[in-house]
C-alpha cells in the first residue's frame, strides 16, 4: 500500500482512486449544504442605514447589517449573495455571526420605502431569506450652500488664526 521512505506516497491506484472520489463527494456535500441544512433559516438583529442627503453624498447607499440562524441556533461563516434590485453582491462576515450588504445606486435610480435584500445560498441550492430594510430617499440639504464650501471657509480660518497668533 504505501511506499517505504519519505515522502510516503499511495501506490496502489485503487486506493488511491477511492480516496480522492470520497475526498471529492464530501467537498460536494459539505458546499451543497446550503444557507441553512437543518431548519429553516431566520434573520435577526437587523440595522440597516441609508444615506440621505445629495450634498453629503454622491450616492445613496443601502447597508443592511444583520444575522442569520438556522433553527435557532446562531450561524457563522455562511457564503451567501444579497440582491437588492438589480444589484447582487457578496455577503461580508464578521467571523462571530454577523453579516453584511451595501449596494450603491444613483440618487435618482435607489429604491425608495419599505424594501428586501434578498440573501442566496451561494452554492445555488434555491434557500432564501430576507431581509428587510428601509429606505426614506434622498434629499437636499437644508444649507443654502454645499457642505464643501462650509469645510474650506472653516479650514481658512483655522489656518488664519494659527498664522495670526504665531
Amino acid at each position: 500500500l504505501v511506499q517505504s521512505g519519505s515522502p510516503k506516497f499511495i501506490t496502489n491506484p485503487k486506493i488511491f482512486n477511492m480516496l480522492t472520489t470520497a475526498i471529492f463527494l464530501a467537498a460536494i456535500a459539505t458546499a451543497s449544504a446550503g444557507i441553512c441544512p437543518s431548519g429553516s433559516p431566520s434573520v435577526t438583529a437587523v440595522e440597516t442605514f441609508t444615506s440621505s442627503d445629495t450634498a453629503l453624498s454622491s450616492e445613496t447607499l443601502i447597508t443592511a447589517k444583520f444575522k442569520v440562524s438556522c433553527g435557532g441556533s446562531a450561524t457563522n461563516d455562511l457564503s451567501m449573495t444579497a440582491s437588492l434590485g438589480d444589484q447582487s453582491t457578496a455577503t461580508a462576515s464578521s467571523g462571530s455571526g454577523e453579516y453584511q450588504a451595501s449596494f450603491f445606486f444613483p440618487h435618482s435610480a435607489a429604491p425608495r420605502g419599505s424594501l428586501s435584500v434578498t440573501l442566496t445560498a451561494a452554492d445555488d441550492s434555491g434557500d432564501t431569506v430576507t431581509v428587510p430594510v428601509y429606505n426614506s430617499g434622498a434629499s437636499a440639504s437644508f444649507l443654502p450652500v454645499s457642505t464643501e464650501l462650509i469645510v474650506l471657509g472653516v479650514t481658512i480660518f483655522g489656518v488664519h488664526t494659527a498664522i495670526s497668533l504665531a
